[in-house]
């Protein structure tokens, strides 16, 4: 968090391996915004992870306050975990 924080602006994508909610989840969410919409309720690609669909959200797309992200989805059938799509703007002040 440190890192990330020096910068001005930063978004980022990342596998925390710990569930929305938890203690690890929340220092990102409380020093960035989550982006994937709340509706989400697991990253886990049940069909490919090898413990089958797991109720946990433990991956975020974060980004601090100059970044407009919209139309966040989460995409399966690429790997043990969703992939994040979004779209991502930069407004210039």
């Amino acid at each position: 968090l440190e890192k990330l924080r020096s910068f001005d602006e930063v978004i980022f994508i990342v596998d925390l391996n710990a569930p929305r909610g938890y203690e690890v989840f929340s220092l990102f969410s409380n020093a960035f915004k989550d982006n994937i919409p709340s509706n989400y309720i697991s990253s886990i690609d049940g069909d490919n992870h090898r413990a089958g669909y797991l109720p946990l959200m433990v991956d975020g797309l974060f980004s601090s306050s100059g970044y407009v992200v919209r139309n966040t989805e989460l995409v399966s059938g690429l790997s043990d975990h969703k992939a994040v799509k979004a779209t991502i703007t930069f407004p210039k002040n």
